[in-house]
């Protein structure tokens, strides 16, 4: 690696490193001043808000790492030129495209943490500031589905809940056992509870229907029936809205087999999470390319043109990103059109942007 190489890439990593370091304290601050009364209101000690927001910065950064990548690259590429070493270098002999490698180092490292961070810190960061947004800041909103459930639990097991308490009974419960596509047992209750001590499930106002190949049936009835079941509530409880955050991605591609064979209606929503978690890390690359087209030379009005050049091509690619992520929950999209459209269309935007700055 050349000296060159080695400044380029140490103004890279900088950069991008104190960007981050100025943008925490900031966010927190934001935050701090909109919640500081919920904080105060449920006596929340320091030391677990400042456990949430360690954990919220990492989460935060898990989002728009790519976005202040973006923002680094753009600004010292911009005074790199300003300062016209870019065109220096360029005299001196020095390719556009090897001039373009300490760049794609660059962006490889930061995709080579990001990636590692996301298997062991990030997911446990989400799991961290969720629970605490919830718990406190946001106290009273929905975030698991409790009320007309039905879900498969097991092949040829489906079950239906009016409702679940928070305490775990569950009400007008309903099982149906199907064989070779036909029904075969019929469990019905009007409220279904575990009973701990004696480790069994317990039936009030219990009816059983056996549906036999000859089509006649046997029904069963009882006040209370004390049973096993092959399953447990929390498994037909919906997972939290926020669960699959808290995944790493190979958790994640086994939770989404798993919530297929359930029939989980958000099943759109985890298959997304699958996909950004990928194509945020492609971003890295993308976005890299813009920056170093848009910032290389040395305009004539200065960074400031750059900059703001380069500032309203990443908000186009926010605003593609959020576009496409709603059209995949709401329309009929696919999950991984809606993911990686944006990344698809930018790509080709990064290499018309590296041609024409070639020529």
């Amino acid at each position: 690696m050349r000296i060159l190489d080695k400044y380029i890439l140490k103004k890279y990593l900088l950069t991008f490193s104190a960007l981050i370091f100025m943008f925490f304290p900031l966010g927190i601050i934001v935050d701090l001043s909109q919640h500081i009364g919920k904080l105060i209101e449920y006596e929340v000690g320091v030391g677990e808000a400042s456990w949430f927001y360690i954990n919220f910065m990492t989460s935060l950064l898990s989002l728009l790492f790519p976005i202040m990548l973006f923002i680094a690259v753009l600004f010292f590429t911009s005074k790199l030129a300003n300062n016209t070493e870019i065109v220096a270098v360029l005299s001196s002999g020095i390719s556009y495209k090897r001039l373009f490698y300490p760049f794609f180092i660059g962006a490889t490292i930061v995709t080579i943490i990001m990636s590692i961070l996301s298997i062991w810190v990030i997911p446990k960061a989400n799991k961290v500031y969720n629970e605490f947004w919830y718990k406190y800041f946001k106290k009273y909103e929905k975030v698991q589905e409790t009320t007309n459930i039905y879900r498969q639990i097991n092949e040829g097991e489906f079950v239906y809940l009016r409702t679940i308490t928070a305490d775990k009974k569950g009400f007008d419960f309903k099982l149906d056992h199907i064989e070779d596509n036909q029904l075969k047992i019929v469990l019905m209750a009007n409220r279904i509870e575990w009973i701990p001590k004696a480790e069994v499930f317990r039936l009030t106002a219990f009816k059983k229907r056996t549906i036999y190949p000859n089509g006649t049936e046997k029904i069963e009835t009882a006040k209370k029936k004390d049973t096993l079941l092959n399953f447990s509530l929390d498994d037909v409880l919906p997972p939290v809205s926020y669960y699959a955050e808290t995944l790493s991605y190979p958790d994640l591609v086994k939770f989404i087999e798993t919530e297929k064979l359930r029939g989980s209606p958000n099943i759109k929503q985890f298959i997304i999470q699958k996909h950004k978690r990928l194509s945020v890390l492609a971003s890295v690359y993308i976005l890299t390319i813009i920056a170093f087209s848009v910032a290389y030379r040395k305009r004539r009005g200065g960074m400031g043109v750059s900059l703001a050049i380069g500032l309203t091509i990443g908000f186009a690619y926010i605003f593609f990103d959020r576009i496409f992520s709603i059209m995949g929950l709401k329309s009929g999209l696919s999950p991984f059109f809606a993911v990686w459209t944006p990344n698809i269309i930018f790509s080709f935007v990064a290499l018309y942007m590296l041609y024409k700055a070639r020529k």
